[in-house]
């Protein structure tokens, strides 16, 4: 009898859990797209509690850790989705932005390049990569 509890249990949890990752997901996005950046970290936590290997979660989270100046905790969120989705766009950019923020100019480079190159449409990528290369510029040109 224990046994079928247990299982039935773990079967229930299974199920539920793609029902709650939705739900944070959900709530978290809405929140950050509020700016209410705090209550959406805390909902985004709790997303990737339900699933540590969704990426979605982790680059929401890793989002909502940048503007809340948690560098430490958005690089290992963004991380963590480039190791579960190694060409994913947001998590590059991310993590560019973050990169460019730290004057990791290598770094940031490496990033947001690769974001541009999956979308080259998207201006908003355009604006730090270019703000990256004359900064290098800038540093050539001072040596």
């Amino acid at each position: 009898m224990h046994a079928i509890a247990i299982a039935t249990v773990a079967i229930a949890l299974c199920q539920a859990s793609p029902t709650d990752l939705a739900r944070h997901l959900a709530r978290g996005y809405q929140l950050l797209d509020r700016g209410q950046t705090a209550e959406a970290e805390r909902e985004l936590r709790a997303a990737v509690a339900a699933d540590p290997k969704s990426v979605d979660a982790r680059i929401l989270l890793g989002m909502a850790d940048y503007h809340l100046n948690h560098d430490s905790e958005a690089a290992q969120n963004l991380q963590a989705a480039l190791e579960l989705e190694p060409a994913s766009l947001q998590a590059h950019y991310v993590l560019g932005l973050l990169s460019l923020r730290r004057q990791d100019l290598d770094s940031a480079e490496k990033h947001l390049s690769r974001a541009y190159a999956a979308d080259p449409r998207r201006a908003d990528i355009l604006q730090p990569l270019t703000q990256v290369l004359l900064a290098r510029r800038e540093a050539a040109a001072l040596v």
